[in-house]
């Protein structure tokens, strides 16, 4: 058994567990741009000025031609491109992205992510105590707490090119693909033999794996274990599933997605009820969102799912995760909701009796109830 977090919206959660599927993401989603976009070093550089180099010998003199009436008619030889000096890393404005355009292709085309971190609770305890770091997770994944952190069994599920996933690792300096990647001209002029090919090659896929495996030292807090999946490697008739969906403008219309002429996608792996290990309801979870999970939760092929709660703790930075049953999960996240019902003065009295709306505890959510 090899356990995982993953952080995600209610909504999130409701879709992945009603679903039985996970969204595994391109790498140009990905929340960091720096990630996809391999360091354009000093080496790179001076790589690519022997290819301009090479462009101007190759061109300069050949015959140009144009086409006319009476067919290809010469009109004089090509001039000698300028050739400019190699420019130093620092001085560069975004030139890195014109040679990145093949990179970026590469991965979109052949490569999928599903980021977890280490697990959060014991589930062999009825209660935990949080990292410290943990509370950023909950804040930047979790809906400002108000989401749900899911506790996943990888032995259950496709792991992709790695069981157990790819530790990220935080370094200093950026990843980089070998300069020799971006050669056009060059490659003219090298061995074609198809073991040099080959080898190559093996070379190139490892550099794309360093690359969707390292991020900025800045998150090392989050410990990220990456699920990498090469679409090449999975059975579109097994685990591996495309999802589909009114593009943005049909939706604000109201047009079904059979009817939409572009609908978007996203790629997902399969994830059986029996990867599902438990279900932690973040701090400020409000009791609409408890009330889309649970009865999810409660169905037959969920029933060994353990249910957690989050309180914060009284005097530290850190949460306690106590396990509970589903009506006691019920209970403790409407009185968190009540209290802050309360506290936004969001309740009010009808026939008597105290009301409040449905979302009222929800962040971002103000309004003056009716007289």
């Amino acid at each position: 058994m090899t356990l995982f977090s993953k952080f995600c919206t209610a909504q999130g959660a409701a879709k992945i567990l009603s679903g039985n599927s996970i969204f595994i993401t391109s790498p140009l989603d990905l929340n960091d741009p720096f990630e996809m976009r391999p360091a354009w070093r000093k080496e790179h550089e001076e790589n690519q000025f022997k290819e301009r180099l090479i462009r101007k010998e190759l061109t300069s003199g050949v015959p140009l031609f144009e086409c006319t009436e009476n067919g290809l008619e010469p009109i004089g030889t090509m001039p000698a491109l300028a050739v400019e000096p190699p420019i130093p890393p620092n001085d560069q404005i975004g030139l890195s992205d014109d040679y990145n355009l093949k990179v970026f292709e590469v991965l979109h085309r052949n490569f999928r992510v599903l980021s977890l971190v280490p697990l959060v609770v014991d589930i062999l305890q009825n209660l935990t105590i949080s990292e410290p770091d943990e509370t950023l997770m909950w804040s930047h994944y979790g809906d400002e707490h108000q989401g749900i952190c899911l506790i996943l069994d990888a032995d259950k599920f496709n792991n992709g090119l790695k069981a157990g996933g790819y530790p990220v690792t935080y370094k200093q300096k950026r990843e980089s693909l070998p300069p020799s990647f971006y050669n056009t001209y060059q490659n003219l002029f090298s061995p074609r033999d198809a073991a040099i090919v080959q080898v190559r090659e093996a070379e190139f896929y490892q550099a794309y794996l360093g690359i969707l495996t390292s991020k900025s030292p800045m998150w090392k807090y989050e410990r990220e274990i990456r699920m990498i999946y090469d679409l090449a490697k999975l059975n579109p008739r097994g685990d591996f599933l495309e999802v589909s969906v009114a593009c943005g403008d049909c939706r604000d219309t109201g047009i079904p997605k059979e009817k939409c002429t572009m609908p978007w996608f996203r790629d997902a792996v399969s994830l059986p009820p029996e990867s599902v290990r438990g279900v932690i309801f973040g701090a400020d979870c409000p009791i609409n969102y408890v009330d889309e999970l649970l009865p999810i939760l409660s169905e037959e092929r969920f029933r060994h799912v353990k249910l957690y709660s989050s309180s914060l703790h009284s005097d530290e930075y850190v949460i306690h995760y106590s396990e509970h049953d589903v009506e006691t999960i019920r209970v403790y996240q409407q009185s968190y909701s009540e209290k802050i019902d309360h506290a936004k003065n969001h309740f009010f009295f009808r026939q008597g009796r105290e009301t409040w709306s449905a979302n009222a505890a929800q962040k971002g959510v103000n309004y003056h109830p009716p007289k």
